[in-house]
């Protein structure tokens, strides 16, 4: 075992912030990290990009929905679409009255810190279909999206996303009130195959 990963239980939480942010971590002390109980530390280690598979699986395995948002949102689950449905179907609804901001950022798009530096989040661009369309059934068809500002904000955010299905972006371009919108999904139907 490395000597990092001998004294994580031993550091101040500085020093555990410093390597949880390091892309060139062994695995040994990325799980060590994990396994501490500062939350903080955790959060870092789900944001950085040379995150390890046994310690990604250690955070998904915690209780509560936040380290696996931030798990999806950095793209450490891209391409296996089971965790997203895991995600959405446990806490959707949840995420939806207590953190709306957090469900757009882990399913729709986010931008923010990523592995390129700041920019768009990589997670969102692999959030399987069916979701989006959910999201676009219960976060804007339902509402005024004329005059609601989230569900513009949630409408904007989906059709920037590439895998939203080709259905949704019709609908939009031929009935959605605001012009600005209706030309955002033209845009996006000219540039599909």
């Amino acid at each position: 075992m490395s000597q990092l990963a001998n004294n994580v239980y031993r550091m101040e939480n500085a020093e555990l912030i410093g390597l949880a942010k390091n892309r060139f971590l062994d695995s040994e002390t990325q799980l060590k990290i994990a396994e501490h109980p500062y939350r903080r530390a955790k959060i870092y280690l789900a944001e950085n990009a040379g995150l390890c598979p046994a310690a990604r699986d250690h955070l998904w395995n915690m209780r509560g929905y936040v380290l696996k948002t931030e798990l999806l949102t950095f793209g450490h689950y891209v391409g296996q679409d089971e965790f997203y449905h895991e995600m959405y179907t446990d806490h959707g609804d949840k995420m939806r009255w207590r953190s709306p901001w957090r469900l757009h950022r882990c399913f729709v798009g986010g931008y923010g810190r990523t592995r390129n530096g700041w920019g768009n989040s990589e997670g969102p661009r692999g959030c399987p279909p069916e979701i989006l369309e959910d999201i676009y059934e219960k976060d804007v068809a339902s509402k005024n999206a004329a005059s609601d500002w989230n569900a513009r904000s949630t409408l904007r955010g989906l059709l920037s996303n590439p895998n939203l299905p080709t259905d949704v972006v019709v609908k939009v371009s031929a009935s959605h009130p605001d012009s600005d919108i209706r030309n955002m999904a033209l845009r996006r139907l000219g540039t599909l195959k």
